[in-house]
């Protein structure tokens, strides 16, 4: 691991719908982030009968889908890929000026959060979405985690220098329940 860098090594993986999918991948130093799953949350409306408490009616479900955010200090021997792919997917759904295809399938899943159980919600096709799996290293590299996440909305994606090349932020909405990975991202 370079000097200066204590923390973990990340890789990313960007993915698109096509039936061999187009693929970017990022190698960084970083924090396992917070990422948030959606969670189907329900309103309890109480009635009252002359100002008196009746009972409880659940209200609408909702699920909230949170900006997400996740910075990298990328070093130079560890990126495939350039500054200006990572913007390209991220901003204008391309690879090498060709068009992403999306992952949307409008099968997305959320939690829901009474039961803790897996629902499918219909997500509108309409809606663009990448896949990113991501992989956490412990220290040897002989081990990890990860996450795959088919339904990423990308909001948009900013470079800028820092002291060992670039940093970028990927700002995106997870829209979709993820499944674990138990192997790195090839």
């Amino acid at each position: 691991m370079p000097s200066g860098y204590p923390l973990r090594k990340t890789v990313i993986q960007l993915y698109d719908g096509n039936t061999t999918p187009k693929k970017l991948t990022l190698t960084f130093y970083g924090s396992v982030p917070e990422l948030s799953r959606p969670t189907i949350t329900r309103t309890l409306d109480p009635k009252m009968d002359r100002g008196q408490f009746k009972y409880v009616m659940f209200g609408d479900d909702q699920i909230e889908f949170p900006e997400q955010t996740i910075e990298m200090d990328l070093v130079d021997d560890l990126y495939s890929g350039t500054k200006h792919k990572v913007l390209e997917w991220f901003n204008e759904h391309k690879d090498g000026g060709a068009a992403l295809t999306s992952t949307n399938d409008g099968n997305a899943k959320a939690v829901d959060g009474d039961t803790l159980t897996e629902v499918q919600y219909g997500l509108p096709t309409s809606i663009f979405t990448i896949g990113m799996k991501i992989w956490f290293e412990n220290a040897s590299g002989a081990n990890g985690f990860g996450y795959d996440f088919k339904y990423i909305q990308p909001i948009k994606a900013t470079v800028s220098s820092a002291n060992d090349g670039s940093k970028i932020t990927l700002t995106f909405r997870i829209l979709g329940n993820w499944t674990d990975l138990s192997a790195k991202p090839s």
